[in-house]
């Protein structure tokens, strides 16, 4: 099993790699995790096998077209059977493209939005699951 992490840096990040350490090894160990490059995120992800790719900021149709052929790039080379994401817009190049190819996506919304899901949250949920246990919660 193959795990690409896809987040933005700040809290996002911190967010998933928090996650992340919960997590079985078998979804953790050999993972891919793709950031926004950032003093932070590089401090973070030292020690992990990481991509630094473009930002997408939030309601950034265009950010997120251009990066999807990075997420296929990515795709091609590493043939991730998961993604996972804390956010925020760099979720909408990833998840819907390897939902697309195959691969079982998870949108983990940050803790901050207890009254409303966000806007990538929110078009997240428009699109159908493409298997019964893809509805954003990891098993």
């Amino acid at each position: 099993m193959r795990t690409l992490f896809v987040s933005t840096d700040g809290g996002h990040l911190s967010e998933l790699v928090a996650i992340a350490d919960r997590l079985s090894p078998e979804l953790v160990d050999g993972a891919v995790w793709a950031c926004i490059d950032s003093a932070q995120s590089r401090s973070i992800l030292e020690h992990k096998q990481s991509v630094f790719v473009p930002n997408v900021q939030t309601r950034d149709l265009l950010g997120v077209l251009k990066s999807l052929p990075i997420a296929h790039k990515l795709q091609r080379e590493w043939k991730f059977t998961q993604v996972i994401s804390t956010g925020s817009g760099i979720a909408l190049s990833y998840l819907p493209y390897l939902a697309l190819r195959g691969a079982t996506a998870h949108y983990i919304e940050s803790a901050t939005r207890i009254t409303s899901p966000s806007v990538t949250g929110k078009i997240l949920n428009q699109r159908p699951a493409t298997q019964p246990d893809s509805g954003g919660c990891l098993p």
